[in-house]
């Protein structure tokens, strides 16, 4: 396997226990592939420990077992070459066999933390619940009850949301989508976003809120006090709703904006995976 392979793995691993971490139950076809990583890495540690003990044992044998000692540790690093070759090319097809139970089940993996993240909007009422469109520079004696609990609520929710939009963009960005608000040079990632996580209706209105979101990330002062609230704040204080949705609904959304007539069908749901009962 080569650096690259390694790093690759690396990644999706890394992926797939954030997917856990937030309760994303793994697919048996996945689970059962990384876990043939794990044989071969254990196979890997015994195939060194055998090249090891067949040394230790070469370097310690009697002056008058000598010849004996080295027809055998001959014999033990033979075929601890072979094991390592073996492995070595295995772990290269395991890579790939990873990659591909992964990508058939990310397109499930963003729909389930989509499914995760509107719950999580709906349960704190993030789209009924209003933020003071001054909160920038309103003093905070002044705000009125319903100010108070709009931006609570945001505040109780926004850490959760958080949580499952780092896994998603995780996933996404592992099967080749671009979505991020801190590009200074792109505007293009930031303008997905937009499409991806509000029911922005317009081009126009896409361009002003990613533009935002790019403020955001980038520390403008006028944000400095919307930087708690994320992107999530970002979008209330636009006048849009929270609207999470899969990566081809949002070119869906994107392209009825475009050319209502030209539009592709709606984007089905993706079929379930098998899941480990786990």
């Amino acid at each position: 396997m080569t650096n690259n392979d390694n790093a690759a793995l690396i990644q999706l691993r890394g992926v797939v226990q954030q997917l856990k971490t937030v309760g994303v139950t793994i697919p048996e076809d996945l689970a059962s592939e990384i876990k043939g990583v794990d044989t071969l890495r254990v196979m890997t540690e015994q195939t060194r420990h055998d090249r090891d003990n067949a040394m230790r044992d070469l370097g310690q044998a009697p002056t008058q077992d000598l010849e004996k000692a080295l027809r055998e540790a001959r014999l033990k690093w033979a075929e601890s070459s072979v094991d390592a070759e073996f492995i070595s090319r295995a772990e290269a097809i395991q890579q790939g066999r990873v990659s591909g139970a992964f990508y058939r089940n990310a397109g499930w993996f963003l729909e389930e933390l989509t499914d995760k993240m509107n719950a999580v909007v709906d349960e704190y009422e993030l789209n009924t619940l209003r933020l003071p469109p001054n909160l920038n520079e309103i003093n905070p004696l002044w705000m009125t009850p319903e100010d108070q609990n709009s931006i609570e609520a945001f505040r109780s929710a926004v850490p959760i949301l958080d949580s499952l939009w780092n896994p998603y963009k995780m996933v996404a960005v592992a099967v080749g989508h671009q979505y991020s608000i801190a590009n200074k040079t792109d505007e293009g990632p930031s303008v997905a976003v937009a499409w991806l996580v509000s029911d922005v209706e317009s081009s126009r209105d896409a361009d002003a809120l990613a533009t935002d979101f790019r403020r955001l990330s980038q520390g403008v002062t006028s944000m400095e006090r919307i930087r708690s609230l994320g992107i999530w704040g970002v979008i209330s204080l636009s006048g849009f709703n929270i609207d999470i949705c899969s990566p081809e609904e949002a070119e869906y959304r994107r392209e009825f904006a475009r050319n209502p007539a030209s539009a592709s069908a709606p984007p089905a749901k993706k079929r379930k995976a098998v899941l480990l009962n786990k």
